[in-house]
């Protein structure tokens, strides 16, 4: 690939069913990543060398500044090859920058609920919470527009693709401790041997079945796949008011203390119309009332 001396922005993606790449620069220089499968991270985070599983996504930039006239490699260090030869064969200006930041995290509440699944090996098949998929199952119901935790864990002796679909994903932690500063919110996650990884997520989308599985196709091809279906919350009961009274006493104030009025009319008036007649202590009630309105 023909580039020349200045800053280039990359977006790369890992379409292998299985294979996982540990990108390097030939020259050792470090790679700019600004965002992932879920758009731009909060910062720029410097990376001389990015692990990268099926399905995930890495957006860099690369910065070819001071070499004119060499090539240099992206490398998968993990298999010690070549991917991709750059040849410097531009000068140009460069103005351009990679801002100090990018963009906030979204806020997406607090969970209200958490769910465990356990990316597993079960009796000679891969799985999650020991089961293998089965279309007519639902493994979880999480509410729309609600947030939850989900945890994810696994036992096995190799590497697993998490990938959820419908939304994005915020890290909470990896194994008890602080998540990777690049993966603050992504839609696949590399779960190694032995780790445990926490989320958060709210369904903000749509109702619906939506699928998480394991990204290496072997394993989600022999059965690491489940479904949770979204759905709509339930709606609230709308109670129904029931019938209120007013009451009281009506007096005349002579000096020096107040006498009852007895044996006389009130009319009631506003959103109902009623009246009522005192009794010889100059009580009365007007009953019956529905509530929530306003009376004179």
């Amino acid at each position: 690939l023909d580039v020349a001396d200045r800053k280039y922005r990359f977006r790369l993606l890992n379409s292998s069913n299985a294979r996982i790449y540990l990108l390097t620069l030939s020259t050792g220089d470090a790679f700019t990543q600004i965002g992932t499968e879920s758009g731009l991270l909060p910062v720029p985070v410097a990376r001389t060398a990015m692990e990268m599983g099926p399905a995930e996504r890495l957006e860099v930039v690369i910065d070819f500044s001071g070499k004119l006239g060499q090539e240099l490699y992206l490398d998968d260090a993990a298999k010690v090859t070549h991917l991709l030869k750059f040849r410097v064969t531009q000068h140009v200006t460069d103005n351009s920058i990679v801002p100090a930041t990018l963009r906030p995290l979204p806020d997406i509440g607090e969970p209200i609920l958490t769910r465990n699944f356990s990316f597993d090996f079960t009796s000679n098949h891969w799985t999650i919470n020991g089961l293998g998929f089965e279309p007519g199952r639902i493994d979880a119901r999480p509410v729309l527009g609600t947030t939850e935790k989900w945890i994810f864990t696994n036992p096995t002796g190799t590497t697993h693709m998490v990938h959820i679909h419908d939304v994005d994903q915020q890290c909470l932690s990896r194994d008890g401790g602080p998540c990777y500063p690049w993966e603050t919110m992504k839609e696949t996650w590399l779960l190694g041997s032995g780790e445990t990884l926490e989320l958060k997520l709210k369904f903000t989308d749509h109702t619906g079945m939506y699928m998480l599985h394991c990204h290496i196709l072997e394993h989600e091809d022999d059965g690491m796949m489940g479904q949770f279906e979204v759905v709509a919350p339930s709606p609230t009961p709308t109670s129904t008011p029931g019938p209120v009274t007013i009451s009281g006493n009506i007096s005349y104030c002579p000096n020096p203390s107040p006498n009852p009025v007895g044996n006389v009319t009130l009319a009631l008036t506003g959103d109902a119309q009623s009246s009522t007649l005192s009794n010889g202590v100059g009580g009365y009630s007007f009953t019956g009332l529905a509530s929530g309105y306003n009376y004179t």
